[in-house]
């Protein structure tokens, strides 16, 4: 069982770069480094009932985890359209970009981007 938690959190974190990343789903990808910490805690909780130093070396991932998860819900307040900025979509019309950088003016009208 110990083994099996460990697979999972390992596969579920795998999935979590390309999703913050890749596709700028920051909400989504806070949803699932939140499921990484608790799969990786009952993971220590597993590997403490088989071996305490196994158990022990789980803790700075833990925290690496806690840290990483507020980093990210920081980031998805800060960034509410995140989703918005994936590359390979064209700007709405009331944006432009100014020396590299996007500027939007904000309207009502700016809601969607149309894909290339």
């Amino acid at each position: 069982m110990a083994i099996g938690l460990f697979a999972a959190q390992f596969l579920l974190n795998l999935s979590w770069t390309p999703l913050f990343f890749g596709a700028h789903k920051v909400r989504l990808a806070l949803f699932v480094i939140i499921a990484i910490l608790f799969l990786a805690i009952a993971t220590t909780v597993a590997f403490s009932r088989i071996r305490k130093g196994a158990a022990w070396l789980m803790v700075p991932y833990l925290v690496w985890l806690s840290f990483a998860g507020v980093l990210n819900w920081r980031i998805d307040q800060l960034n509410p359209d995140a989703e918005r900025l994936v590359p390979g979509r064209r700007p709405p019309k009331c944006c432009e970009t100014i020396f590299g950088n996007l500027i939007c003016r904000p309207t009502t009208s700016c809601s969607t981007i149309s894909p290339r």
